[in-house]
């Protein structure tokens, strides 16, 4: 054969009418020269051979010598064949002994998590820990989506974390599985959860017992919603020392453009860190205009909030500067200059311009000699 055709002779190949057989075309794949383009024209053939033919594909693919292409063919075989029959795929993946094949792993259980998650629960809990943190963010994803509190049950008790975004692989035709099969590498079990039942995800979470799991599975909702009045009622299910990090979470979801809505939330809010917390991360999210506010506590969590924006996001450091100084407690406002020195001498963008802006500050000289020092 002519190693310059080859390639297209593959094509031709594929192509090639029905009546030439699977097991004909699978066969005379097998003397093509191996590589990256027998590879996808194997994975291709034996995806369409398996919907089909399932036994038969799976005899020729075990025949094949052991190795990285085919590793791929059963991959996708077995998915197939665990959609259709979650207990006899994974047996065969024991079979084959493709189960330290990572993206099998994965795979094989988000199959099974939508055809026969408690029998897929059972044979991951057999498998040890390892392939618990690996596979089961995948699992709990595809079986959240017809049952997600039993799912977001089985993560807590495993100690699967429900915010990890999908991952089986990175390549084009990891992406392509995925897609095929209705998945997103940008789904998350928990967001997922709370769009398929939102009302029974809040109904398991009011039931928790107090604890530290209770408050990190309610901090973790938290981060996926989107509507901050619908987050509300959940901060009652967090301690006093997690309520900052439930309110801040909160706050950002106001975003700039809701800021009255939000105020007038972070008013209500009892004096402490929670609040303070609130208005800290209303700044982040506020822009550069600062709003009419009486002096005080939480003008000046305000104000240090707006200088915590990415410095290189900004135009010159020195607008974010102008409210560092705007903050009425001497000791918050020496903390956020400082913070913001740190960054601005760190930025190589605007280094240069914060000695000249420095020599002519209107602040204490001894707050400027530490940065005299390190502008040297």
């Amino acid at each position: 054969m002519n190693v310059r055709t080859w390639p297209q002779s593959v094509s031709t190949l594929m192509l090639s009418p029905m009546r030439v057989s699977y097991a004909t075309r699978f066969e005379t794949l097998r003397d093509f020269p191996a590589g990256p383009a027998r590879e996808r024209a194997m994975r291709s053939l034996v995806e369409s051979w398996s919907r089909e033919e399932m036994p038969a594909a799976l005899t020729a693919i075990g025949s094949m010598e052991p190795g990285e292409e085919r590793t791929k063919a059963l991959r996708d075989t077995l998915a197939i064949y665990a959609g259709r029959d979650v207990q006899a795929g994974l047996a065969r993946a024991e079979e084959f002994g493709v189960v330290g094949d990572p993206a099998t792993v994965q795979r094989l259980p988000m199959m099974g998590g939508r055809k026969a998650p408690y029998v897929t629960a059972r044979w991951l809990e057999a498998r040890g820990p390892a392939l618990l943190q690996s596979a089961g963010p995948g699992f709990v994803l595809a079986w959240a989506e017809k049952e997600p509190v039993a799912a977001l049950k089985w993560a807590l008790t495993h100690g699967i974390d429900i915010t990890t975004r999908v991952s089986v692989g990175t390549d084009s035709e990891t992406r392509g599985w995925l897609g095929r099969n209705g998945f997103s590498r940008a789904d998350r079990p928990i967001q997922l959860a709370m769009e398929t039942k939102p009302a029974a995800v809040k109904a398991w979470l009011h039931g928790l017992p107090v604890g530290t799991a209770r408050t990190a599975t309610v901090v973790q909702t938290l981060s996926v919603m989107r509507e901050p009045q619908e987050m509300l009622p959940l901060l009652a299910l967090l301690p006093a020392e997690s309520a900052s990090q439930g309110v801040e979470t909160i706050a950002a979801k106001f975003g700039g453009l809701r800021f009255e809505e939000a105020r007038r939330w972070a008013e209500s809010l009892p004096a402490g860190p929670a609040r303070t917390a609130a208005w800290t991360s209303l700044g982040k999210n506020r822009g550069n205009v600062e709003p009419q506010m009486p002096r005080g506590p939480d003008r000046d969590a305000l104000l240090r909030g707006m200088t915590q924006i990415n410095i290189y996001s900004e135009s010159s450091p020195e607008r974010p500067m102008k409210h560092a100084l705007g903050i009425d407690d001497p000791r918050l406002r020496r903390q956020t200059f400082d913070e913001l020195m740190e960054r601005w001498v760190g930025s190589t963008k605007y280094r240069e311009t914060a000695v000249p802006w420095l020599g002519g500050a209107a602040v204490p000289e001894d707050w400027k000699v530490p940065w005299h020092k390190r502008l040297k």
